[in-house]
This record gives structure tokens, sequence and C-alpha cells, in this order.
């Protein structure tokens, strides 16, 4: 596992990361050294590239690995123009900028397809890997065809609109090759997006072959985002470059940033976010990198404590290795920084632990069932790029906080948890999959099918508005509502939409879960076989509420179960808020790993929870304060129950099966 520090190269800084990791061994292992933010002239970048190299060999005689990250590419956007940009942006200059797709020119971002800013990229790079000898090479996250501002989507400059006309025997203008690409024929759509890809592939392996050339050892790696679908579905198209011309799989630093402790949720979502990420990877990219990114890193921001649990749930959601960007400024004194080298060396055998687990193990809860081919979905005549670039990922927020693991890895006998947003960017091909297989919805995704031409043999009536202020549910006697109360009323208090439907013209084998107590004659929720067979679990009464009673939540498990039994392979059964991630391994679909968060300001006494088919029937905690304990379990016709002695309010735990 690494633990890398992004630095400023000061001979400062490093006397002082020299010290940390003499009075905190292991508190890292590796360091980033930044090539020149901007874009100066070459000879400058020489200069910078001379001095780096007798810095990484200081700490090379350390132990400690030093890997360079190439700071810019296609260009950030308006604000380099406080930087030193000489080397492109000069009166003269042949370098071509990057045009929007409303005209918007970036004056200091630059096309992708341009031979001169190819040739000034790679010049420099090719210098600095030659003299540093860098362990890995990271390409910031500016490798993007969005979000170069002014220009949020590119490039349609000249050159690329008339080499993608001449491509395609068209005479397409800017304006009419952006109107087909939203709501002309798909076919164009994906040529124009195969144009972007095959570009930005082209510029990442002259990029590749310049470090290959004079570094052979040096991994290529990158730092982005999921940039939406304007670019496709993934991006495939940069790691194959990479592996392909290298010969080294390359790492990925998933971007998503939490910049403060003000709302620590944030870390929660930014762990479902690497965790959708992570899943559009190719198989070799095995090393997951996600940075904690405190800037500006100060007092009333980032704790020291909070990237610590920010650090822990990001290896507990599937990380491999972790960096950070707390050293890009310091404005505190340097013993606020030691104190966190303090926490990161006590924590790190838990988190190799963690990571040891990320590395041979997939999401083993409930699956969220998305597109994954979002640019190719059809939209609706008002949808504009922006629209076209959102994805739809992460609306199972009710379920962050009840200990039952949902993540974005498909199991072959899982349940997937089918919201309407998703499901209407879904294709036709993925909803016709989805009908053989096991699923919980509700009856506004039953509706959006049926207007698509899936009928599953169910209507869902939206309930009046009268009636939905008085709606009550009344549990039918069916095996999956044994959880000790037969009536729910969702409270008007409980945020989340209060979507009420009544199922109607149900076939005979339609197996009720619950009726409307106003009128018993009207079914709030069943189960049903599709006509391809798949289990569903439609939930017509409020599905998707956040703050519900714990009987409610209990319920929600028994029917995943009852459709696809053992589905949830492991969750918490204590009435408490937790944040649950589980891992399974990939070969063998066997239980490693159930880690919980206590996400919220209370400690936890004597937390029972339930794991399934574990790798060993023993059981291990770890947590990040008080060290490990063995767990004696309880031995359940269900699985196995443990019971966590002591939990901290927001400190995450991990019971690790042998």
């Amino acid at each position: 596992m690494k633990i890398i520090q992004r630095i400023d190269s000061s001979p400062r800084q490093a006397e002082l990361l020299f010290e940390a990791l003499k009075n905190h061994p292991g508190c890292f292992t590796d360091v980033w050294l930044n090539t020149a933010y901007g874009y100066p002239k070459n000879e400058d970048h020489f200069k910078t590239a001379d001095y780096y190299s007798g810095l990484a060999e200081k700490f090379r005689s350390k132990g400690i690995n030093v890997s360079l990250q190439l700071s810019n590419t296609i260009g950030h956007g308006t604000y380099m123009a406080i930087r030193d940009c000489s080397g492109l942006v000069h009166p003269g200059s042949p370098v071509r900028k990057i045009v929007g797709h409303d005209g918007k020119v970036c004056e200091f971002g630059f096309c992708w397809n341009d031979p001169f800013f190819r040739s000034y990229i790679t010049e420099h790079v090719a210098y600095y890997v030659k003299k540093v000898r860098p362990a890995e090479l990271w390409i910031d996250d500016d490798l993007r065809a969005t979000n170069h501002a002014p220009v949020n989507f590119g490039c349609f400059c000249e050159s690329c609109m008339a080499d993608f006309n001449r491509r395609n025997s068209s005479d397409y203008t800017r304006e009419e090759l952006v109107a087909e690409f939203l709501h002309g024929d798909i076919s164009l759509r994906e040529k124009f997006i195969g144009f972007i890809r095959e570009g930005l592939a082209d510029f990442v392996t002259d990029i590749c072959r310049a470090v290959h050339e004079n570094c052979p050892d040096t991994v290529v790696c990158l730092q982005n985002g999921a940039n939406g679908p304007y670019t496709g579905p993934d991006l495939a198209h940069l790691f194959d470059a990479m592996l392909k011309t290298t010969g080294h799989a390359p790492m990925y630093r998933a971007g998503a940033g939490t910049y403060d402790d003000h709302d620590p949720n944030e870390i929660i979502a930014k762990a479902v976010n690497l965790e959708f990420q992570h899943s559009k990877l190719p198989s070799y990219v095995t090393r997951k990198c996600p940075e904690i990114e405190n800037l500006p890193n100060t007092a009333s921001g980032k704790t020291m404590t909070g990237t610590a649990l920010e650090t822990a749930v990001d290896l507990a959601a599937g990380a491999t290795d972790i960096s950070y960007a707390m050293l890009g400024s310091i404005p505190e004194d340097f013993d606020f920084y030691l104190k966190g080298f303090e926490i990161f060396a006590a924590q790190r055998p838990y988190w190799e632990r963690l990571a040891g687990v990320s590395a041979r193990s997939v999401h083993g809860g409930i699956t969220y069932a998305h597109t994954k081919v979002p640019h190719l979905r059809p939209l609706r005549p008002e949808d504009d790029l922006y629209s076209f670039n959102f994805e739809h990922y992460g609306c199972f927020h009710f379920m962050q906080r009840w200990g039952i693991p949902v993540g974005y890895a498909p199991r072959e006998k899982g349940v997937n948890l089918l919201h309407p947003w998703p499901a209407g960017q879904m294709s036709d091909r993925e909803l016709e999959e989805l009908l053989s297989q096991s699923v919980i919805t509700d009856g506004e995704t039953v509706n959006l099918l049926a207007a698509r031409g899936f009928d599953l043999g169910v209507r869902a009536e939206p309930l009046p508005e009268l009636d939905c202020l008085r709606a009550r549910e009344l549990f039918t006697s069916h095996p999956a509502n044994d959880v000790g109360s037969r009536e729910y009323a969702s409270s008007f208090f409980a945020p989340g939409p209060a979507n009420h439907y009544a199922l109607t013209a149900l076939p005979e084998s339609a197996e009720p879960l619950g009726r409307y107590a106003h009128d018993p004659k009207l079914v709030t929720d069943a189960v049903i076989t599709t006509p391809r067979g798949g289990r569903w679990a439609i939930i017509g009464y409020s599905p998707w509420k956040y703050t519900v009673p714990t009987f409610q939540r209990e319920r929600f498990a028994k029917i995943a179960d009852y459709i696809a039994p053992g589905a949830v392979s492991s969750r918490v059964l204590s009435p408490v808020q937790a944040h649950a991630l589980v891992r399974v391994d990939r070969e063998t679909g066997k239980t490693l790993a159930l880690s919980v968060l206590n996400c919220t300001v209370e400690p936890w006494e004597n937390v029972k929870l339930l794991i399934r088919n574990p790798q060993v029937e023993s059981f291990t905690l770890i947590t990040q304060y008080d060290g490990q304990t063995a767990l004696l379990p309880e031995k359940t016709e269900d699985g196995f129950v443990l019971t966590l002695p002591r939990l901290s309010p927001w400190t995450l735990g991990t019971v690790f099966c042998g």
C-alpha cells in the first residue's frame, strides 16, 4: 500500500518531512513532485527537473519512493492566467486553443490534436522523467474534453471540425454538429465521441512514448473523474493507450474532494462517488489511489482526525492506496501537520489490512442499477449538453445510514435497486436484462417502463392528494413482513419524496406485501414475477424516505432476501445509524470484511452485526483507535451475529473474516 504526499518541493518542506518520518516511521511511503504549474518555456521546465533530480535522490536515500505529477496537459482553465504561460501564450504563438460547443475560446487551454502543443508537452515530459526517474508519472485531471473554463465542452476548433468532417464525408458547422449530437441520429453522436476519444488517446500515447523512451520503468497513471457521457461511458481509451505504450498497468486516482469537516456526511458521499468511478475501470486497473484534498488545509477546515477518517472509509470502499494534498500549502505551523503524521503512522496497520482486502474483492451488498451506456441515451427536446453530461449514480441516499450495503458491482444472484432517475437513462437492452433478475423498485419506475413499452403486468396509479395526506400502510401476512409491526405511517418530517402509488391490474401470481388502510382493496407493495422470470418487489408506498423506523429497514432487508436469498450478505442489525461497506472475494464470493461507520454523534455500545458466508468462521474487529479485538460469533440459521463492544462517533470499525 502506498501512502503518498504531494509536496511543494521546497528544501524546507523536505527537511520537515524527513523529521516527520524519523519521529513517526511509516507515516508515508511516497512523495509526488509537481511539474511547473502553468506553461512556462521548456527551458524553465528543464531547470525545475534538474533541481528535482537531486531532491529525488535525497528522498530515495530515506527509503521514500518518488513520483511526478504532470501538473498541466490540456489546461485547467482561465485561472492559469496568473501563472507563467509564456511557453505557449505569447504574440505569434502557433498553438491552437480549445474551442467550446458555444464558440467560446479558452486562452489557457489547448487543442489536444495540435502537433505544436503535443511537442511542447512531450519535450519537457521526456526531460523530467530522464532526470527524476519517477516510479510513476501521474497525469493531472485536466486531461479531459470538458471543464476548461470558459469552455465547457470541446474541442470545436476549425481544425477539429475540418478533420471530423473529412473523416466522415460531412460538412457540419459547429452549431449543426452540436444539434445533431444532442437530438439527431445516435450514430453521429457515437462517431463524434469516438473522434474525441481517439484524439485524447493519441495525445496520451505521445506522452507515454516520451516517458517510456526515457525511463522504461516509470508507470504512467491517471488523475481524473468519471467525466460523464460527453466522452463516452468510461476512460478506457486513456488506460488502453497507457498500457499498450508502456507495458505497465496504470494506477487510477479518482477525482472527488471533501475539503473540510463541516459536514462529515460528505465523506460518505465521496466514498459512493469513488465506488462508482472504480466500477467503470478496465479489469487491469487494479491499483486505486484516491486523493484526500484538504486544501487550503487549515485548522478551521479539515482536521487531521477527519483526514484519517476519510482515508479509512475510502480504503474500506475499495481503494488500494491513498494520496494527500495536505502539504500543497502549509499556512499553519508544521506541528499541525505533524499531528496528522502521528495518526497516519498509528493507523497504517489498519489501513494496510483494508487495502489488502480491497485488492482482491468487490462490493458484496445490494447493487445499484444504472446505465453502462449513458452516451447512447435518447434525449428530450429541451436537453442540452449539460443535462446530457449528467449521470444518475447515487440515488440511494435513504439507505446510506441504514447499515445495509449498496454499491455498484453486480452479483450473479444478487438484488438490484432500481430508482426511477437512472431507470430513465438506461437502454432498452439494459432494462430487458433486468426483467430476468431480482429488482426492488417503485411505482414511478413501473410507469416509466410502461411508457417505454415494457409491460410488467402491473399498473401503478398515483393516489389523489387528499389520500396521500392520510395514507398508511397495513402489512399483509407475507413472510417478508415478519418484522414486529403490522402498520407503517410515513412521516411528513422524514426527508425524501413521499411517492404514494396503488398497484392495480396485478396478475394472479402476485404476492401483495401491503394495503392502504383507508381502502384495503388498494395494494401498496407486491412481489411479482416478470414475463422474463425476474423477481421484482414493487414498493408503492413511500419507498425513498431517508428516516424510517427500524422495522421498516428490517422489512426492506427481508424483502431483498425474499426475492434473492442471501442478497444482503452482511449488515447492521441494531437500531443505529451506520454506513456499511462489505467486501467479498472476487473469485469465491466469500465475505472478507464488513466495515461500519458510526455516522452519528453518539457512541455505540454492543451493536450487533450480521455476517453471512464468511471466508473463515473467525472474526477480528479493528477500529481506528481501539486496536484489535477477537469477536465470538453467535451462529444462527441466518448467519453469524457479532457484537461490537464499542465504536466512537464518526469512527470506522471493520470486522475481518480471518
